[in-house]
C-alpha cells in the first residue's frame, strides 16, 4: 500500500509554494476569519478550508494575483515605526502622540491577533493575515516575498529588487483640516500641503522607506522601467507619487 504523501510533496507537486490556515481580514478591518491560504507562484488564494482548495474546480473566497500587487510589509505597531524614522524617544512620542494619530489609529484598527501581521496590499485594497504563530507568520512573508518579485518581474519585463518594496505603507486619507486631539503646537507655521495641492485631497497610502516619506495615490500599480525616475524607487509611475524626505518631516 503507497504511504501517504506529505503534505510538502504534494505542494511540489501541485506548484504550491505554501498553504496553511491563516487568520485574515480586510482593512479597514471589522471582521476578521480563517482561511485557507494556498500560495502560488503568481497568486495567493483564500479558501473557507482545506478541503475546498483541494477541489479540481476550486474557486478561492478570495484572489490576490501577485504581479499586480502595490506592496507587501511585515505589519507591526505605529511606535515602532515612528520611532525608527523620526528618531523619538518613548516620552517624546507620548508628547507629540497627536502628531501621529493618524498612524496610531490606523494601527490600532488591527486587533490583538492581528497587530502583528503580513499587509498585503493590492492596487486597491489591503489584506492583512496572520498565521497561528510569529515564526510561520515570518515563514508567510518570506515566501510570499519569493513569489512576488519575480512576478512582477515577469508581468512589468524588467528587474526587480527588494529594495523597491516599502518596509511598510498605511491606507490615508488627506484632509484639508485635520481633527487633533488636542492643539498642537506652533499649528500657524505649519504648511498646509492640501491646500497648496488640492490633488493630495482624499484616498492615498503612505509609505516609508528608512530615508524618505512617500505619499502615492491610490489605485496604481507598479510601472515598467520607461516610466520610472532615474533612481527606480519608488517603483510607480513619477506622477503617482509625492517624496517628502525625513529631514523635512521633523
Amino acid at each position: 500500500m503507497d504511504k501517504k504523501r506529505t503534505s510538502s510533496s504534494v505542494e511540489e507537486e501541485t506548484g504550491v509554494l505554501k498553504s496553511g490556515y491563516v487568520t485574515a481580514a480586510f482593512s479597514p478591518v471589522k471582521t476578521k476569519r480563517m482561511y485557507y491560504a494556498v500560495l502560488g507562484h503568481r497568486a495567493l488564494e483564500l479558501h473557507e478550508n482545506e478541503k475546498k482548495s483541494q477541489r479540481k474546480n476550486r474557486h478561492p473566497r478570495h484572489l490576490i494575483d501577485l504581479s499586480t500587487c502595490f506592496n507587501i510589509n511585515r505589519h507591526d505597531m505605529y511606535r515602532i515605526v515612528v520611532s525608527e524614522h523620526f528618531k523619538l524617544t518613548d516620552q517624546e512620542l507620548r508628547d507629540n502622540a497627536d502628531l501621529f494619530s493618524a498612524l496610531k489609529i490606523k494601527a490600532e484598527q488591527f486587533d490583538g491577533r492581528l497587530k502583528y501581521c503580513i499587509a498585503i496590499m493590492t492596487p486597491d485594497e489591503t489584506l492583512v493575515l496572520r498565521a497561528e504563530t510569529d515564526v510561520l507568520s515570518d515563514e508567510w512573508y518570506d515566501m510570499l516575498m519569493s513569489a512576488l518579485i519575480p512576478a512582477r518581474a515577469l508581468h512589468l519585463g524588467r528587474p526587480v529588487l527588494a529594495n523597491e518594496f516599502f518596509e511598510c505603507a498605511w491606507d490615508v486619507t488627506m484632509v484639508e483640516h485635520p481633527k487633533f486631539r488636542k492643539s498642537v503646537k506652533s499649528s500657524e507655521k505649519l504648511i498646509n500641503l492640501c491646500t497648496k495641492d488640492p490633488s493630495l485631497l482624499g484616498p492615498h497610502r503612505l509609505c516609508f522607506y528608512h530615508h524618505t516619506i512617500i505619499l502615492c495615490r491610490r489605485g496604481i500599480e507598479p510601472a515598467p522601467s520607461d516610466a520610472l525616475s532615474q533612481s527606480g524607487i519608488p517603483p510607480f509611475k513619477v506622477t503617482d507619487f509625492v517624496e517628502f524626505p525625513v529631514s523635512f518631516s521633523v
